[in-house]
């Protein structure tokens, strides 16, 4: 020290006398030994200031393992190479990698610098050697983290592939492991990055540095992040004011060491790229809510909100319940989109304002004020909906407003044609960009228009309509929505005419917006016309009222017998019902035989549907009895009269399937079947193929694509569903739920084929669970097989509540019934005996009176009430399992005996005799 302070001193002094020399002392030198004199003390300056300056960047230098100037730019993996486990956009720029100086290395974006390296960074004195970097604020606590299993562990094996892929590399320096995710706002994306980055703190020890980018609505400077992260790192010099100065400090700190950072709310790629380290050992986890990846070069991973199991465990977390899940528990979590902000919101109303569960529900339900409803501090589900919406263009936000006004849950980009006025091209390109902007989900790839279809998030939409509402004029958002109407009604009537050649459509001034439709989507339509209505129900059904008040009689009966056996989601059973009686009318008013006996029908299927079996009953009976006035056809041809007494004779057949009344089933099912011979009805014939074996619980030899082959695109869910109990009859659990995953895909926003997939869920999960319990033996406290029972009862409760939603008494007392056995099987008794009384009750509903489903739902009652009274160690528990079977024998259901066989310990035994004498209700 003393010598340096020396060297300081004598350079300093040489500066001083070269002034003196060269300017006024001594006059009385000539003037060469003055200029010598000058030039060998400045000599001597500059050579002690070289030397200070080299020993200055010596205590600045990286340790001499690590590569310098040119070599470190050389080791460095380029950017635009992604590591193992990533997955790269060839179309990215690909950003590069400089070194200005010996041990800096820093950051370019597209081939041109961001940052001037030539200037130097001037260091306190007491720096002598690299600090080891010391986090002053640590990553925010953890906040009850639940559930995203899954995606935590594909970014767990994501990282794990990155970080082999850099052990690969150089030892030090280049690329960090990026772990990008993105998604909408509010979908959790903040919380599983902290949550990924507590588990893999232990890999990264010298420490974990959050910021936030976004800084609540306003995006940080590359500098202001900067200066968090070396005051975070304890830099103990003045902070440069550049951030070309800062940049080189950070980098230079985090060099040789394993850093993980957390960079949350990115805004854009630039505004990542300027705040990496230049060191492989460090990783970064960015989040943001549009996907950087194809910038970064680097595959980004969307999170999507939570399936319902992980939403019940955040709703639990935030509520701080242990509550299973309850039909409030459902409602709430379907009322928050599943976001996990809004969920979260919804639960602290419950842990930090004394409410319940029941009141937050009903809370909610109120469209109009539920966004409100969600804003809690520090928790705005609309603010964070508000601050993307900025960064729309205007195009973009009005068709985001616009789109709110769709009736149906989900949509393909050609509505925008009527109700923006523009070609398809642009349509399909502007729901591109909300889908990246993270606004509207991708559904999948219509199978009838060939178009991509997409749905907006329940919060979002109640977003959208808000600000429709704010700043759409009244007639500006009545004519784009009437423009819809009519354009609807334009392809409907093209579709009828190309099914039925004998239909003329009426004649309209539609205008030249309904050219945007074109005779190509009428004929895609046309092939899968169920398939189409299934996915839009409530455009078609509102294109039928309109078609009423202007007196189209012919194009609402042809409308309305489409519709048959569809229940869509949210749509009461009473509105459905009485669109079908319009639609008798306007059959007869169009003098039409045989459209009053197809609405009828239909509407029949209908209430088979939702379980109303007397009132179904009787309308397929009428439509039964109208067929004798049609007259048969005389000569070759189909006879419409036995076609449609055969379509009858199917729908009865499938109420009573429905039911589990099977020997009914099989009886009406023949008379369809001589029916449809007579027709020559292939596709009919092959359809009572499939009921009749999944009636009578027996394997299909036919494979699945001549099934479909067969049967056709609507009915594909029927075959999934026959696969599906073939395999569990297997107990082949894993290809069993993969069967039913693909029915989900077929419901098309049908609420009834929806519930029915719930039910069989629950129904497979208790009865795995039931397989073990009966061969592992002691499984209590088996992780794997406790979550299974867990499983039963939500979607026991899913199912349950859906078919409440529909009106359908019957279906929600049998999902009741499979509940209690569920919360039993989980030994939660107090709460399966609330719901067994709940059973009880229902079962006295006057809609079940003389319900030809009474006689099976007591016997699922008794069942349930069997196995309860069993766990509860009460005497005589096995005569409810006695009457259960007993009915379960008297109406052919084989399937269920069984089950109660193996409760009762008489597998394999031929005959048996019920040990009670009497049978009580």
């Amino acid at each position: 020290m003393a010598l340096r302070q020396a060297r300081i001193v004598f350079g300093g002094m040489c500066v001083s006398v070269v002034t003196l020399i060269t300017t006024t002392w001594p006059d009385h030198w000539p003037a060469w030994p003055r200029l010598a004199s000058a030039v060998v003390l400045a000599f001597l300056g500059v050579i002690v200031i070289e030397l200070e300056r080299r020993e200055e960047r010596g205590t600045r230098r990286r340790p001499a393992s690590v590569p310098s100037g040119n070599a470190a730019a050389s080791t460095a993996t380029a950017p635009g190479t992604a590591p193992t486990g990533t997955t790269l956009t060839p179309t990215a720029p690909a950003p590069t990698v400089t070194a200005p100086r010996a041990g800096i290395r820093r950051w370019g974006a597209l081939g041109k610098p961001v940052m001037d390296s030539a200037d130097p960074v001037t260091a306190p004195a007491s720096w002598v050697t690299p600090m080891r970097p010391e986090v002053a604020e640590p990553l925010p606590a953890k906040e009850g983290f639940r559930g995203r299993e899954a995606e935590l562990d594909g970014l767990l094996r994501q990282h794990r592939a990155a970080r082999a892929a850099a052990g690969t590399r150089a030892e030090a320096g280049g690329w960090p492991v990026l772990l990008l995710i993105h998604g909408k706002p509010g979908v959790g994306k903040s919380a599983l990055a902290q949550e990924l980055a507590r588990r893999l703190a232990g890999e990264y020890p010298d420490g974990q540095l959050y910021v936030n980018l976004g800084n609540a609505g306003d995006a940080l400077s590359s500098g202001e992040i900067l200066k968090i992260f070396l005051d975070a790192l304890k830099w103990p010099g003045a902070m440069p004011e550049r951030a070309e100065d800062r940049v080189r400090i950070f980098r230079t700190l985090t060099a040789d060491r394993r850093l993980l950072f957390i960079l949350d709310a990115a805004r854009d790629h630039r505004q990542v790229l300027d705040v990496l380290p230049n060191e492989s050992l460090c990783a970064a986890i960015v989040t943001s809510r549009r996907d950087l990846g194809p910038n970064l070069g680097i595959g980004s991973r969307r999170l999507d909100v939570p399936d319902a199991d992980d939403a019940l465990e955040i709703l639990q977390a935030a509520a701080r319940s242990q509550e299973h899940s309850t039909p409030s528990t459902v409602e709430i979590i379907e009322s928050c989109g599943r976001l996990p902000l809004a969920i979260q919101s919804a639960g602290e109303r419950v842990s930090q304002e004394r409410s319940d569960l029941v009141s937050v529900a009903t809370l909610l339900r109120e469209e109009d004020t539920r966004l409100e409803r969600l804003t809690r501090l520090g928790r705005n589900v609309e603010e964070g909906f508000a601050t993307e919406y900025q960064q729309l263009d205007p195009v973009e936000q009005r068709a985001l407003r616009l789109l709110g006004l769709v009736e149906s849950d989900t949509f393909v980009p050609w509505v925008l044609c009527p109700l923006m006025r523009v070609p398809l091209e642009e349509a399909e390109d502007l729901t591109d960009r909300l889908y990246r902007a993270q606004f509207i989900d991708y559904v999948s790839a219509d199978p009838v228009t060939d178009l991509v279809r997409y749905r907006l998030n329940t919060l979002v939409k109640l977003f959208a309509r808000t600000r429709s509402d704010q700043e759409d004029p009244d007639d500006e958002r009545a004519a784009a929505v009437n423009r819809l109407d009519i354009a609807y009604q334009s392809v409907i009537c093209e579709v009828l005419a190309i099914l039925e050649p004998d239909f003329t459509p009426p004649t309209r001034d539609t205008g030249a917006d309904q050219a945007i439709a074109g005779p190509r989507l009428a004929a895609l339509i046309a092939q899968h016309p169920d398939t189409w209505i299934r996915a839009e129900y409530a455009n078609v059904a509102h294109s039928f009222r309109k078609a009423y008040s202007a007196g189209e009689w012919g194009v609402c009966w042809r409308i309305a017998r489409r519709l048959h056996s569809l229940v869509p989601a949210g749509v009461p059973a009473s509105e459905m019902m009485a669109l079908f009686d319009l639609a008798v009318l306007a059959a007869e008013r169009d003098g039409s035989v045989l459209g009053g006996i197809d609405v009828r029908i239909a509407k029949g299927s209908c209430l088979v549907a939702v379980e109303h079996y007397r009132e179904a009953f009787a309308v397929l009976t009428t439509a039964l009895e109208l067929t004798d006035r049609i007259s048969p056809r005389s000569g070759p041809g189909r006879d419409p009269a036995v076609l449609r007494r055969g379509t009858v004779y199917l729908k009865r057949g499938e109420a009573y399937l429905q039911m589990r009344r099977p020997k009914e089933a099989e009886t009406e099912f023949q008379l369809a079947k001589a029916m449809f011979r007579a027709e020559r009805r292939t596709r009919e014939l092959a359809l009572l193929r499939l009921l009749v074996a999944l009636n009578s619980d027996i394997d299909l030899d036919e494979p699945h694509d001549e099934l479909t082959r067969h049967l056709g695109e609507e009915h594909r869910f029927w075959v999934w569903l026959q696969h599906f109990e073939e395999r569990r009859r297997r107990h082949d659990w894993a290809e069993a739920l993969d069967n039913l995953d693909l029915a989900e895909r077929c419901c098309d926003g049908d609420a009834r084929r929806h519930a029915n997939v719930l039910y069989r869920r629950a129904r497979l999960y208790l009865e795995h669970w039931r397989y073990h319990a009966s061969t592992d033996g002691a499984h209590t406290g088996n992780g794997y097989v406790d979550r299974l029972a867990t499983k039963a009862i939500h979607r026991a409760t899913e199912a349950m509540v859906a078919l409440s939603w529909m009106g359908n008494v019957a279906g929600d007392i049998r999902a009741r019934c499979l509940l209690v056995r569920a919360l039993t099987a989980a030994g939660l008794l107090r709460a399966a005996n609330a719901q067994l009384h709940l059973v009880e009750r229902e079962l006295a509903h006057p809609d079940l009176a003389e319900s030809p489903a009474r006689l099976p739902l007591r016997a699922r009652a008794r069942w349930a009430r069997g196995e309860l009274r069993r766990a509860n160690g009460e005497s005589e528990h096995d005569r409810d399992l006695w009457e259960a079977r007993r009915i379960f024998t008297e109406i052919g259901d084989g399937r269920s005996q069984r089950s109660i066989d193996r409760l009762l310990g008489i597998v394999g035994q031929e005959t048996w005799t019920d040990p009670y004498d009497r049978h009580d209700e």
